[in-house]
């Protein structure tokens, strides 16, 4: 008797109704992390020797503000589309916040909602893969929606980020603060999965360095949520924060100066929408390292 093909979907474990929620959010306030990470992937925009004619923001309301001005910027004829169901007026009016006011053709030349058609030749989705509960399923998604010859751009947060929290956990005896990341050989090898072809893979990585635990404390609270489905399942009081706190303090790892560290590990990628490939045929993601990683923008540490 045959028997099933294995699944091979990357191992990443979230609960899929907090992930729903997080993907369904109101566009907030700017996310520093956010566009931290989408001013380095606005540079593998130059990558693009063909100007797209259509490109699609998938869901700005997670992935922030400033990467759909920066693809707008590069790309200022191509029309712009976004994917954000659940809020789409709101996320439109709020990518123009912050902006002069636009003349009549600019108003009409904003991001319209996408639904479903035309194919674009530009899918960008910036922080957005890490926070899905099915990520096989994502990239599908991107790939049914673009042309043939198109080009994916994603970033995401990979295994190293966060891991000083996982001490601190350990220590109060806490559920998880965090949920697990993929691994960027993992989206490279989930991308071949979902028809993609040449993925380029590039990690990059963060140290982050804080005098102070309440702004340490609130550039957490600004870049994301957690997803592990093993979270504490109800609100935390005043004193859990306090023991928190104290637990930071004792157990966060510290540079040399004495300042409290938090490492983050930045996935980038890029792939192209090619017809199916023959029976048979087979491709490898490629990592970029060494001086290719530096020229994209590297950097050994943010403060």
């Amino acid at each position: 008797m045959p028997t099933a093909a294995p699944h091979h979907a990357p191992a990443q474990a979230i609960d899929p109704v907090a992930s729903a929620r997080r993907m369904h959010q109101r566009p907030g306030p700017p996310n520093w992390l956010a566009d931290l990470v989408a001013e380095r992937m606005a540079q593998r925009l130059a990558w693009l020797r063909q100007q797209p004619r259509h490109w699609l923001d998938w869901q700005p309301n997670v992935g922030g503000r400033a990467g759909h001005q920066l693809v707008r910027q590069h790309h200022p004829r191509a029309t712009a589309y976004i994917e954000a169901p659940h809020h789409t007026q709101a996320t439109r009016a709020w990518l123009w916040q912050g902006t002069a006011w636009p003349t009549a053709w600019q108003r009409w030349r904003r991001a319209r909602p996408w639904p479903g058609h035309p194919a674009v030749d530009l899918l960008w989705a910036n922080l957005v893969a890490h926070q899905a509960a099915d990520p096989d399923a994502l990239l599908s998604a991107w790939h049914a929606a673009m042309a043939e010859h198109g080009a994916l751009l994603f970033s995401a947060l990979g295994p190293s980020t966060l891991q000083g929290l996982d001490r601190v956990a350990q220590a109060m005896g806490a559920a998880p603060m965090h949920h697990a990341f993929i691994d960027m050989h993992d989206w490279g090898d989930a991308l071949l999965r979902a028809g993609f072809a040449e993925p380029v893979m590039d990690a990059q990585r963060l140290t982050l360095t804080y005098q102070s635990l309440d702004k340490l404390i609130a550039d957490l609270r600004a870049a994301g949520r957690n997803l592990h489905p093993g979270r504490t399942p109800h609100m935390l009081g005043r004193g859990w924060l306090g023991r928190w706190r104290q637990a930071l303090a004792q157990h966060l790892p510290r540079n040399a100066h004495g300042h409290w560290v938090l490492d983050v590990e930045l996935v980038f990628g890029h792939a192209w929408r090619v017809p199916t490939r023959a029976a048979g045929a087979s491709a490898q993601p490629v990592q970029a390292t060494g001086r290719l990683g530096q020229l994209l923008g590297a950097k050994p540490s943010a403060n």
